[in-house]
């Protein structure tokens, strides 16, 4: 009666004493030729395949500030404003320079007026000394018997002070015309870089709206890490939007970094819009970034920007319009006719991988070579179609847990990688 009620627990460690045989169950699978995809998935938006940059103008008065900004996705005509800068401080420059010019015209003709004026008076002077020089020469005595020694000496000195005056103040012009000339060359520099502020001035106040170059849909271009709107600082020859054509269009995906190992020009990339679920899109890889970068604020994550050309039918591009949310998928690997293999048939030797056959009741080691893997699975080359692989090694006693097939692992949940077989 014992041994009927607890033969199940015999049963079991009889058989965890004895050697595995011919007849154990090991779980096996016969493989066949399947498709195998591998597709990576991105996030991105559509944008025009020919877009106009739009700059900030090449100014040299330094930075501008927005004051009105035309929305995002607007579609805009060639020639119409969709920039328009503020003109404070550009016309506060203009009314300081045109100050500044106007003030040092008058000094510069103060200047001269004083100029004039004094020279007038050392003229004057000038003419004084020599009537007074030339009546001290009339007035030499010279004849010793006449004139004491006295008086001959003192009208020789009195000539001499005459002639010594009429030489200072002949300097004294001269100094004073040099003077004058300095003062007008320094007002004169000062005033032509108030002209120049205010040309520049002039300048920027010609330059503070910026036009369409051509017909589309305007798309806002980020400043850094902030978005473009109203109040914000621009710097000349900054690129501050596109204008996107409306003929032809182009995707923008955000590929992880993690994600990027295969990705290429030239391979094929299934786009779904957000605003159109039920129709897909069918395009090819143009370029993949050569540097990630981060695309929000406290996101560490980074990400390479791929560029996408579409085939869009005619009668589709009207419903289509730049700055579209959409989803895609890269195919990085397609294969026909695949011999795919959970990553439990494979079994690692020193001097390669190997499965295990069951054929006839015999486990046959056979070498196999990985041509890739991921999500839980090898792509294998080296076996045949109908050949049974062991899920597990024959030989070892250990348990297999089988995945469960139907649901997502956990590379597959942070979307890595997107694997059909069938």
């Amino acid at each position: 009666a014992g041994g009927y009620f607890f033969r199940h627990d015999l049963t079991s460690a009889v058989s965890d004493l004895l050697p595995l045989g011919k007849s154990d169950s090991v779980p096996v699978l016969m493989i066949e030729p399947r498709s195998y995809r591998l597709a990576v998935p991105a996030r991105g938006e559509l944008l025009g395949l020919k877009t106009t940059p739009v700059l900030t103008p090449r100014i040299r008065t330094g930075s501008l500030k927005i004051s009105r900004l035309v929305d995002e996705g607007v579609i805009v005509r060639e020639g119409q404003v969709i920039v328009q800068f503020d003109p404070t401080e550009a016309q506060l420059t203009l009314d300081q320079s045109a100050n500044q010019l106007s003030s040092f015209g008058f000094r510069i003709e103060k200047t001269e007026e004083d100029s004039r004026g004094e020279l007038s008076v050392l003229e004057m002077d000038r003419l004084a000394a020599e009537m007074e020089r030339l009546y001290a020469e009339g007035q030499i005595r010279r004849d010793e018997e006449i004139f004491s020694r006295w008086e001959i000496q003192e009208s020789l000195m009195s000539a001499a002070l005459a002639e010594f005056r009429k030489a200072t103040i002949e300097e004294q012009v001269g100094l004073r015309q040099s003077l004058s000339a300095a003062d007008l060359r320094i007002l004169g520099i000062e005033r032509g870089k108030a002209e120049v502020e205010m040309g520049l001035a002039m300048e920027t106040l010609d330059s503070l709206s910026l036009v369409a170059p051509e017909t589309g849909v305007l798309v806002h271009m980020r400043t850094g890490m902030n978005p473009l709107e109203v109040g914000s600082e621009v710097w000349p020859g900054q690129p501050l939007m596109e204008v996107a054509s409306l003929d032809r269009f182009r995707a923008r995906l955000q590929v992880p970094e993690t994600d990027i190992a295969g990705l290429r020009s030239g391979l094929p990339v299934t786009v779904i819009l957000d605003a159109f679920p039920d129709r897909a899109f069918e395009g090819r890889m143009m370029q993949v970034a050569r540097i990630a970068k981060q695309i929000q604020r406290g996101d560490p994550r980074k990400y390479f920007e791929c560029d996408v050309l579409l085939e869009v039918s005619p009668d589709e591009i009207e419903m289509l319009k730049p700055g579209m949310s959409l989803r895609a998928e890269v195919e990085v690997d397609r294969r026909d006719g695949a011999f795919v293999l959970p990553k439990s048939a494979l079994q690692r030797k020193e001097d390669g991988w190997v499965v295990f056959l069951s054929r006839e009741g015999e486990y046959v080691e056979t070498p196999v070579e990985i041509l890739g893997s991921d999500h839980g699975f090898h792509l294998v080359s080296g076996l045949e179609e109908g050949d049974r692989v062991c899920l597990q090694h024959p030989f070892e006693q250990q348990r297999l847990v089988l995945p469960d097939f139907s649901a997502p692992s956990a590379p597959a949940r942070t979307e890595r990688f997107v694997i059909n077989i069938g």
